[in-house]
């Protein structure tokens, strides 16, 4: 499982790029522990565009909204009997431009943001149209993707040359925060995460973990372990440089999931990481 998305009554929605017979989402319900899974069929219109599936997420509204590796975008009624296909390159009014949509990401008034071949999408909820934005032209736009939209209602994304930058959609503003400058010389990002004092969690694929206080402009890097021949931990850092996944619960304690490490708790009085990683009780590899 590499995304999850829950709905308001506790069900979730499981996407995974290595499920048998072509991916497509899973619904799980806790109540039962039934799994139903929806796929692509032929021959019925309204199922399932493709079952290449990126990432599923639940807009405000209680409806999921689907996302695919090449095949555009699917919208999901509350019954979840008919899956709304927003296909590619249509000359339909409300068609998705080009692509798929690589992330989605929904901004606290209601505007659905997606990342794809044809750079940033915006899907307006009283519209129902999906609007390409422009962006500067040093911003390749193949294969941008969406990563988070935080509190002040700015779309952080990244592309192919350019890691990470912001887009302020009240100013049409794009900041590349020091981009290539001094945090890293080509992060590959993999997950980001705003916790509850406003700091920009910034996960990436093998080096390690990044935050970025939007007050002060600086990023500060943690060190992580550098495995060796295998597996090892020493103590006090990250327990891998691949991370998957982050979290804040309700008492405020971060949380950082690894993919060959496994599960970290951060310890703010310090700086320093706890790691729980142990193969025989299945914490390795936290993805969510």
């Amino acid at each position: 499982v590499t995304a999850i998305a829950q709905q308001a009554d506790g069900k979730l929605w499981l996407a995974g790029y290595r499920f048998p017979k072509g991916n497509g989402i899973l619904l799980f319900d806790p109540s039962n522990g039934a799994f139903t899974r929806y796929t692509h069929d032929e021959k019925k219109p309204y199922s399932l565009n493709i079952n290449d599936v990126t990432t599923p997420m639940v807009d405000r509204t209680g409806l999921l909204w689907v996302g695919m590796a090449w095949g555009g975008l699917d919208r999901v009624n509350s019954l979840r009997s008919q899956f709304n296909n927003y296909l590619p390159g249509t000359s339909e009014k409300n068609g998705y431009p080009d692509g798929g949509a690589n992330e989605i990401a929904r901004s606290a008034d209601g505007y659905c943001w997606m990342g794809s071949q044809d750079g940033l999408i915006r899907w307006g909820p009283g519209t129902d149209v999906f609007e390409r934005i422009k962006l500067p032209g040093y911003i390749k736009a193949g294969k941008l993707r969406v990563f988070s939209t935080d509190r002040e209602g700015l779309i952080w994304c990244g592309s192919n040359n350019v890691s990470l930058f912001t887009y302020d959609p009240k100013t049409a503003a794009v900041d590349t925060l020091k981009y290539p400058g001094k945090w890293s010389a080509t992060p590959v990002i993999s997950v980001m995460y705003q916790d509850d004092a406003g700091l920009i969690w910034i996960g990436t694929n093998g080096q390690g973990l990044y935050s970025y206080n939007t007050k002060t402009r600086k990023f500060t890097a943690y060190p992580y372990e550098k495995f060796q021949n295998g597996i090892r931990y020493t103590g006090k850092k990250l327990d891998h440089g691949q991370v998957r996944s982050i979290y804040e619960d309700k008492q405020g304690v971060l949380w950082v999931g690894t993919n060959l490490g496994g599960l970290n708790r951060y310890n703010k009085e310090d700086g320093t990481f706890t790691s729980f990683f142990d193969m025989t009780k299945g914490l390795n590899c936290v993805l969510q």
